[in-house]
């Protein structure tokens, strides 16, 4: 619950940016900035979808984004 109120206090439509498109919709990502418990800073890769028809954002996943993987987003 925690890590989920995180993401969605830092993510704004400005942060989502268009990654192609999934056979159910239209894929965004986004990089936010989230406090871990024990006070750090961590990056964290989030994976949005929008379906097909509709113009809501679903969250799927949020990984961890290490810095080689700043530049090779899907």
């Amino acid at each position: 619950e925690e890590i989920r109120t995180a993401i969605l206090d830092e993510i704004t439509i400005e942060k989502l940016k268009p990654q192609g498109i999934h056979p159910y919709g239209d894929r965004l990502v986004a990089i936010i900035q989230i406090n871990t418990p024990l006070g750090r800073s961590q990056p964290i890769l989030t994976i949005w979808l929008v379906p097909f028809e509709t113009s809501t954002a679903r969250f799927i996943t949020a990984i961890p984004n290490h810095q080689k993987r700043q530049n090779e987003i899907f």
